[in-house]
């Protein structure tokens, strides 16, 4: 995976020299993964980090009350609030970010997800999966990137508390959105095998969204978490992204389509993105 190792300078004006930037974008083009080097403040980080740890004990205590997670076991959508407090400008609307994925899509690119997952102990395997379809599944040149997914760990990435699974290139294997098959996965670990998102507290992980990847187990006894944005070509349709009244001073100052909805009603985002599944099992989070 190609790491970018912003300078001082770089970091302090939130924008890549023009080699660093080409670098970013060639590896999102030929890999469909960069890691950017400590560009995401670890004040905010903290912040963010302790919030969510509390936000994880509770989603747990309903899961053990209820009868277990709706989703693969070990592993939660989670993601930070959309609330003034927590919207943060080097995590939510990071320039350095906004400079890479705006030379990757297009002239400001559109915030149409803000979520993320966090990796219990104990965890199981995923599936092999993409978040982003292509286009066009059914012919044989893939086009360049629509979508790339933004991770942002409030803490270190390790093997130990199981760094994602990646596995590079696999953006250009043109196939339908579905799970990948065995056969599928044992073809290609022979040609170029997976490696692990190991990541530094204030990195933050780029990748094409038609990614091969899964979640590991984590096998430390402390939950991780993740923050995971999209950002997505201009000219794509997608739903607003609710946030809170008062957040729209960090997102409307970045270079890149805050594409939001502003309210000033609470907005569920603990058990809101996993209602349906909780539903279907006759749970009620509230």
């Amino acid at each position: 995976m190609q790491i970018i190792e912003p300078s001082p300078r770089e970091r302090a004006a939130g924008r890549l020299a023009p080699l660093h930037l080409d670098a970013a974008k060639r590896a999102l083009i030929e890999d469909g993964l960069v890691l950017l080097r400590q560009i995401a403040h670890h004040d905010e980080l903290d912040r963010l980090g302790e919030r969510m740890a509390a936000d994880t004990r509770q989603l747990l205590a309903f899961v053990e009350r209820n009868g277990g997670n709706p989703r693969a076991r070990g592993h939660l959508q989670q993601g930070p609030p959309p609330t003034r407090d927590f919207v943060l400008p080097s995590v939510a609307a990071n320039p350095i970010v906004a400079q890479v994925t705006d030379a990757a899509l297009g002239s400001r690119p559109k915030l149409t997800f803000y979520n993320g997952n966090t990796n219990c102990p104990g965890s199981s395997v995923q599936g092999l999966h993409m978040d982003t379809g292509h286009l066009f599944p059914d012919w044989d040149t893939p086009t360049p990137a629509w979508q790339i997914v933004v991770n942002v760990p409030p803490d270190d990435c390790t093997v130990q508390n199981g760094a994602i699974e990646l596995w590079p290139g696999t953006h250009r294997v043109v196939r339908h959105a579905k799970p990948v098959s065995p056969e599928a996965e044992a073809r290609r670990r022979t040609e170029r095998p997976p490696e692990r998102g190991v990541s530094e507290k204030g990195d933050v992980l780029l990748r094409d969204g038609r990614i091969w990847h899964r979640g590991v187990p984590n096998a430390t006894e402390k939950p991780r978490q993740m923050i995971a944005l999209i950002h997505s070509a201009p000219w794509s349709a997608s739903n607003r992204v609710a946030f809170q009244t008062g957040c729209d001073v960090v997102l409307e100052a970045g270079d890149f389509d805050a594409n939001a909805t502003y309210t000033d009603q609470p907005i569920d985002y603990l058990f809101g993105p996993s209602r349906r599944l909780f539903e279907a099992r006759g749970i009620d989070p509230i």
